[in-house]
């Protein structure tokens, strides 16, 4: 699978509880959903930061070797080099 950006933990977090019908800022997942593209990439290490409770995907992120990187470090491994946050877009650059 292609991954096209990396989540902030907050965003990630939103992303979750949308998922799971929680409550969320309304206003986050608004624009969320106004730049989101699909296919985020994420590993164990954020999954378990933001508490979401996957095992599932846990497994399949270990069996990658998506563990314990940083959102810098994944960033790197996506097609837009960009971890999209509630700040501003961070992008990596790639030489």
């Amino acid at each position: 699978m292609e991954y096209t950006i990396v989540l902030s933990d907050e965003l990630l977090k939103a992303y979750y509880n949308f998922k799971s019908s929680k409550g969320v800022d309304q206003n986050i997942i608004t624009n969320l959903f106004k730049y989101y593209i699909s296919g985020h990439l994420t590993n164990s290490a954020q999954l378990k930061r933001i508490e979401a409770n996957d095992e599932s995907l846990q497994q399949q992120l270990a069996q990658n070797g998506y563990t314990n990187q940083t959102l810098e470090e994944l960033c790197e491994k996506t097609i837009y080099k960009l971890i999209l946050n509630t700040e501003k877009i961070i992008t990596i650059d790639i030489y």
